[in-house]
């Protein structure tokens, strides 16, 4: 995800089986504020249902930068 790489936050997105993207981020409010605004929208080619956003522990740890996983693991 682009748009979080360029707001420098940190964490991941992945894409689940169920065919939903998850992502869980980590920086600045008003940047995971900038980035929950472009999600709701999503990318030119994306339908976006819905957006669930969920607050996670702040001590949980999350790659820095922001990276896109490959291998399988939306949690």
């Amino acid at each position: 995800m682009a748009r979080a790489q360029e707001l420098r936050l940190r964490g991941w997105v992945a894409n689940a089986v169920d065919g939903s993207v998850r992502f869980a981020c980590a920086g600045p409010a008003e940047d995971v504020h900038a980035l929950l605004a472009w999600a709701r929208q999503g990318p030119v080619s994306a339908l976006v249902d819905a957006l669930d956003v969920e607050i996670l522990d702040a001590a949980v740890p999350l790659p820095d930068p922001f990276v896109v996983r490959r291998d399988g693991h939306a949690t």
